[in-house]
């Protein structure tokens, strides 16, 4: 298990409390859940442990991952992860099957829509977000 320094504890606080805030405002609460491991204070990296919407392919993970993408450029958080799709019991689906769970190479696709890039693929594939540049407003410090 991995150790927490309290800068590193500070930040997942604070980021993981602005994700609540903002799926909550968003009216995503219900529907969307999001959950964090990791965080790293030094390199602002906040790993995203899971993120599931129930009902699937109706839009609201999508809705919650730009929010949490949004998030993490205003705060210059780096988002790490693990692609894991939820097939491991290695079921046999119809790909018109609602219930069907993502392929890895859809959740590849979909987290590359938001900005996420491949660093190592292979049985555990993972991506990185490295936040988008937020303009500061003239006369900030």
């Amino acid at each position: 298990m991995r150790e927490f320094d309290n800068n590193s504890l500070q930040l997942l606080e604070e980021f993981e409390a602005a994700v609540r805030d903002a799926i909550g405002k968003a009216g995503l609460s219900p529907t969307v859940s999001v959950g964090f491991a990791y965080c790293g204070a030094a390199t602002r990296a906040v790993e995203l442990d899971s993120i599931s919407a129930n009902p699937m392919r109706q839009g609201h993970g999508s809705k919650a991952m730009a929010v949490i993408a949004g998030l993490a450029d205003s705060m210059g958080v780096v988002l790490l992860l693990r692609v894991a799709n939820e097939n491991d019991d290695f079921q046999v689906w119809e790909d018109d099957d609602p219930a069907r769970p993502p392929t890895e190479a859809e959740l590849i696709g979909w987290y590359g829509r938001f900005g996420f890039e491949v660093l190592e693929l292979g049985f555990d594939t993972h991506m990185r977000r490295i936040p988008e540049m937020v303009p500061t407003p003239p006369g900030t410090p």
